[in-house]
């Protein structure tokens, strides 16, 4: 009952100040500092608690102190701090309400570098690939958290003042959660639970909610997360029925789910033989008598 008021009345003035904390004692020049810091760990846990009333969703989207909001948590993402993983909880969280989606995506790292990527095109992707081989899938090289920062530019389109989503950026959310999917998937083999493993089981979760339209399904088709969400799949140590709802498996059958339902995206799905992939994970499904959404991907994508 008091999460409401501490957000949406005046009386208050509490997320400028979380705000505030989450990058507090960062320094982008030496990345080796960055460490547990209790301060980013209870205002990570204090906005995953705000972030869970429906009234709340919108005004920490778009109210006082939104933009340095959603800045400071995906920088935290980008640096990949112990709490990256509450981040990816407070934005998942707030993209339960739809209109949160795009200032979400489209809002600017400050502390961001003007460096281009060089990425590979959807096009030079394998049109054919084996299931068996995910290890040759092509990553997007990722640049380095210790670079110094400087301004943005060039953020918005020419003639129009509404921002745009910049995938080609290292530090924009999406090549975040990619590199991060690409980079700690060896965590999830352990059996030990870790921060590692936790920041790819809620990206996860944040990507099921951020595929719910066409036009941001579009969007992260042009990034190598479907690839990966397919590898996770094919590699995961769980039996399937160990497989829980918010598990990083279930989780990215819904991803999969949202994709496979867009016309735009299906033939990405269809070109990584993402239909041989489920059809072993249905036949698994029908003969433990289990609930998933193996079935409704294959009636999609066929």
């Amino acid at each position: 009952q008091n999460r409401v008021p501490l957000v949406c009345t005046q009386k208050y003035n509490v997320i400028p100040i979380l705000a505030k904390c989450l990058v507090w004692n960062i320094d982008d020049s030496n990345a080796d500092i960055h460490h547990n810091d209790d301060t980013r760990r209870i205002t990570c846990l204090t906005l995953n608690q705000l972030s869970l009333p429906f009234q709340n969703k919108k005004v920490m989207g778009f109210g006082n102190g939104s933009h340095a909001l959603l800045e400071n948590l995906k920088h935290v993402i980008y640096l990949r701090l112990p709490e990256t993983y509450l981040c990816c909880i407070c934005l998942m969280n707030m993209t339960y309400l739809e209109s949160t989606i795009d200032p979400i995506l489209n809002t600017p790292d400050p502390f961001a570098v003007n460096d281009t990527l060089t990425l590979r095109s959807v096009s030079k992707r394998p049109n054919n690939i084996d299931p068996k081989d995910w290890n040759k899938f092509p990553s997007a090289v990722r640049m380095p958290a210790s670079r110094a920062p400087s301004p943005l530019k060039g953020y918005h389109t020419r003639g129009s003042t509404k921002p745009i989503i910049h995938i080609d950026d290292s530090r924009s959310l999406l090549r975040s959660v990619e590199s991060l999917i690409q980079d700690h998937r060896p965590f999830l083999q352990s059996k030990v639970l870790s921060v590692e493993g936790e920041a790819i089981r809620w990206s996860i979760g944040l990507l099921r909610n951020l595929t719910r339209k066409e036009a941001h399904c579009n969007i992260i088709a042009r990034t190598e997360i479907p690839f990966l969400i397919l590898s996770l799949l094919v590699t995961t140590p769980h039996p399937l029925i160990r497989w829980s709802k918010d598990s990083v498996e279930v989780m990215s059958l819904s991803v999969l789910k949202n994709m496979a339902s867009q016309e735009s995206t299906r033939c990405l799905l269809k070109a990584c033989n993402a239909i041989e992939v489920i059809q072993r994970l249905d036949n698994e499904r029908e003969r433990l008598g289990l609930s998933l959404n193996t079935a409704a991907i294959i009636a999609a994508l066929q």
